[in-house]
């Protein structure tokens, strides 16, 4: 550490900046409006699969809106899948390491090739805030939380049920993955899994769970 100059905190006290990083930082957000049984479709194009690292939350204006992320290997590019009831609106936030632009005035730090990592206006991401206790049974698609404020959730599956469907004779399986939800009603947040497809409806049969107990990742997007 230098014998002078400015030491940066976060408020656990952690030193912001070391040597010959960089800090993970929101580099777009992306709104659409999407609607899944028509042309509109369910996909978000996020970034092109360019070797990158980013991380990727999402909220929607419904309930029951859910997402996962995936390689679209016939474009080449990275996704957001969406699902969810009628016209809604998904909000992406992708962050990642990018060198900043120095402001007009204010603070920049630069690293020992001239480069500028960070500045007064930089976004960075922090607070995520795991919901569940990961390994448990109540994590996974059992996560249900509402909290105060506007949040969205990293994309994830959470889990599958699956079984046999028998109509009108014919019998033929299921499966319903679980994936991240955030809906955001204009005060809190309400944070759980959502499963997506054919839940087999009554004439389901032999029903299966199947639950990863993962958390779900939530970041406070107050912030950005």
């Amino acid at each position: 550490m230098a014998k002078f100059g400015a030491l940066l905190e976060d408020a656990k006290g952690n030193p912001f900046y070391v040597d010959d990083t960089m800090p993970l930082c929101l580099v777009n957000k992306i709104t659409k409006t999407l609607n899944v049984s028509n042309t509109i479709g369910g996909v978000i194009r996020v970034h092109p699969n360019d070797g990158a690292v980013r991380f990727i939350f999402c909220k929607g204006n419904k309930a029951e809106v859910n997402f996962y992320y995936i390689l679209d290997s016939t474009s080449g590019m990275y996704i957001v899948n969406c699902s969810g009831p009628g016209d809604f609106i998904v909000d992406v936030y992708v962050f990642g390491y990018q060198y900043q632009t120095p402001p007009a005035w204010g603070m920049a730090i630069w690293d020992a090739q001239g480069r500028c990592i960070i500045t007064n206006e930089t976004k960075v991401l922090r607070g995520i805030q795991p919901q569940g206790n990961n390994g448990a049974d109540s994590a996974g698609f059992n996560v249900d939380t509402t909290l105060i404020g506007e949040y969205a959730v990293a994309p994830d599956c959470l889990g599958y049920m699956a079984g046999v469907i028998n109509q009108g004779g014919q019998v033929y399986p299921f499966v319903a993955p679980a994936y991240t939800s955030a809906y955001f009603n204009g005060t809190s947040t309400r944070i759980k899994g959502a499963f997506r497809g054919d839940l087999g409806g009554g004439g389901a049969s032999n029903i299966q769970y199947v639950n990863h107990r993962n958390t779900i990742k939530a970041i406070d997007v107050g912030l950005y």
